[in-house]
């Protein structure tokens, strides 16, 4: 894929968030989601797309830096029913990403450094190991850049011609993860694929024992340091650890996620808090 000289991806960030109702409070590691990738980017402007509007201290915090957009999960596409609140995300970050180009994440992801350098591209996606990240599983949709109207995408949209997932089945992640990969073969001049690395590792099944372990390995640190822009927390397998997180625990016990996200809380913490 030729890399232009001029930019084509807009500094433009988009979340898509509360397909489902909300009932309990927008968590601290959201927010930390939202505020790094703005902290670390400084995005033109950064869309919520949003259908029931999240609440609590941390989304009181980071709304003022936020543009709403309301919008209407897809109840089907080209016919097909989508079942479950996952897919019908899916679709809406394709289509937002096309309409204003842009930086697509997931809200269980921490940025680590800035994605200036990839938005000379007409399209970014990273690869998914298997689990012992020694093949490629496919391409995943969690972390995306496009231009608008990126040939790709489109393509990627007119895909769900053929999309019959009924929720958590075998086709769960046919078309978000699988298919993009496959069409990545088809067009591959149309694409920017990067290494697992870039985003996604570590990966679910190891995620705790290099993340949220008090025992730091340094060679998993300086390698998170040095290779990824971002790092996707697999929300599914970690939400029992991610859900109970505050403030106090991420400055005082070190776990490399912690290192990496003190930095977003500091300037709003005592002066007590720090020398201590």
């Amino acid at each position: 894929l030729i890399k232009n000289k001029e930019q084509k991806i807009p500094n433009i960030f988009h979340f898509v968030y509360g397909f489902k109702k909300q009932d309990k409070e927008f968590e601290l590691y959201k927010y930390l989601a939202i505020k790094s990738a703005i902290r670390i980017n400084k995005p033109l402007k950064s869309y919520f797309h949003y259908f029931y509007e999240p609440f609590g201290k941390y989304w009181d915090k980071i709304k003022p830096y936020l543009t709403l957009e309301h919008v209407n999960p897809p109840s089907e596409i080209y016919g097909n029913t989508l079942y479950h609140y996952a897919h019908q995300a899916d679709i809406i970050r394709l289509q937002k990403l096309n309409k204003y180009g842009g930086i697509y994440l997931d809200i269980d992801t921490i940025c680590l450094r800035s994605f200036q350098d990839l938005l000379n591209y007409d399209f970014v996606i990273g690869i998914q190991g298997n689990k012992d990240n020694q093949e490629i599983y496919g391409l995943c949709n969690a972390v995306m850049l496009s231009k608008p109207n990126s040939p790709f995408i489109l393509k990627w949209i007119d895909s769900y011609t053929s999309f019959r997932s009924k929720g958590r089945d075998n086709y769960w992640d046919e078309h978000s993860v699988l298919m993009p990969l496959k069409l990545s073969y088809q067009f591959p001049n149309e694409v920017k694929i990067l290494e697992n690395s870039s985003f996604y590792n570590p990966l679910w099944n190891n995620i705790h024992d290099i993340l949220f372990n008090t025992q730091i390995n340094n060679d998993e640190y300086k390698h998170l340091i040095e290779k990824n822009y971002c790092i996707h927390l697999w929300d599914t397998y970690t939400n029992d650890y991610l859900s109970k997180l505050d403030e106090e625990t991420i400055m005082n016990q070190n776990t490399i996620y912690n290192i990496f996200t003190r930095k977003f809380i500091k300037n709003e913490i005592s002066i007590l808090m720090l020398t201590y």
